[in-house]
């Protein structure tokens, strides 16, 4: 790895200064260019150097001191105005107490006048009117800070609240959006679960279904089976049922004469129900069948209950003498 070369330093070899003349060590260190000698010359000229000494100790004079100077002067014209208000009176009576105050007032004008040249001087005047105006621009300057602070404040606090509430807008979203996730699934496990009913259902229909054929068959072999034996069997159920009505319906009509067909109109209509046969095929319906007849098997004497039921229809008489013999046992 190729590292670069040191470059050559023209100063001497640098020499950890004191603490207490690092800043001496410094000033040093910044006049070192050759190029810089006449700078060094003329600094050290005498009237240079003088107003660079004023020029620091006016610059080194803080607010306060000269403040305090101010209010010295103004306490020593206050005790100068007393003093010479004491001496014009006194120097009639008391020559040795108007001397001590000559010489009080004497003393007082001399140190007015040094605090009056030293809080007029022009430099010293200069770096107060600085210091006054940097006091000025760091009062703005807080102030303007102190303002951005609040505003920057301020703009935290909106921005805070505005996120709560985008925070807030966002979980109900959220919380709305899974409330209703969790609704559809609840759904659609309802919705398997009577699909899945309804697949049972059917496949029990379909297997009522076909043991209901099967048993149609296994009837019919019965029947052909006893019919090849000589067995002799009444019709069909509605063959029979049509041809007992037509008999009936003949009998009653020829019996009755014209006078009671007037009567029959206006008597109340009467619902005839025929009985039902092998019409009901369904378990359900067979077993709603056998529990209304339930209601009509009771015991004799009991109240409201009858052996008969309301819609029964006396049957008619057999259709031939084998299905009479069959119906009456044979007697």
């Amino acid at each position: 790895m190729h590292r670069p070369e040191h470059r050559q330093s023209f100063s001497k070899p640098y020499k950890i200064p004191s603490s207490s003349s690092k800043c001496q060590q410094r000033e040093q260190d910044s006049f070192q260019h050759p190029d810089d000698a006449w700078v060094n010359k003329w600094l050290e000229e005498p009237a240079v150097a003088e107003k660079r000494a004023a020029y620091a100790a006016t610059r080194s004079v803080k607010l306060g001191e000269y403040m305090q100077a101010l209010l010295k002067a103004q306490e020593v014209r206050e005790s100068l105005e007393q003093l010479t208000e004491s001496l014009t009176g006194s120097e009639r009576h008391e020559p040795e107490r108007a001397e001590n105050l000559e010489q009080r007032v004497h003393a007082e004008r001399e140190e007015l006048r040094f605090l009056l040249i030293k809080v007029s001087d022009k430099d010293m005047l200069r770096n107060v009117k600085y210091r006054l105006g940097k006091l000025r621009r760091k009062k703005r300057w807080q102030e303007k800070r102190q303002k951005a602070l609040r505003e920057s404040r301020e703009e935290r606090l909106r921005n805070r609240e505005r996120l709560h509430e985008e925070t807030d807008l966002w979980l109900a979203r959220r919380r709305a959006e899974e409330a209703q996730l969790l609704d559809d699934a609840e759904h659609a496990k309802q919705f398997e679960r009577k699909i899945k009913e309804a697949r049972i259902d059917q496949r029990k229909h379909e297997d009522l279904v076909l043991l209901l054929q099967a048993l149609k068959r296994l009837r019919n072999l019965r029947r052909d089976k006893a019919k090849k034996a000589g067995e002799v069997f009444p019709e069909e159920d509605d063959e029979f049922f049509r041809m007992v009505e037509e008999q009936s319906t003949a009998t009653v009509g020829g019996n009755e004469p014209e006078s009671t067909s007037r009567e029959v109109e206006d008597a109340p209509s009467v619902r005839i129900v025929r009985p039902s046969g092998f019409e009901v095929t369904d378990i359900d319906g067979l077993i709603r069948v056998r529990r209304q007849w339930d209601s009509y098997i009771v015991p004799a004497g009991t109240p409201g209950g009858s052996g008969i039921p309301q819609h029964f229809v006396t049957p008619g008489p057999p259709s031939n003498e084998d299905w009479a013999a069959f119906v009456t046992g044979g007697s």
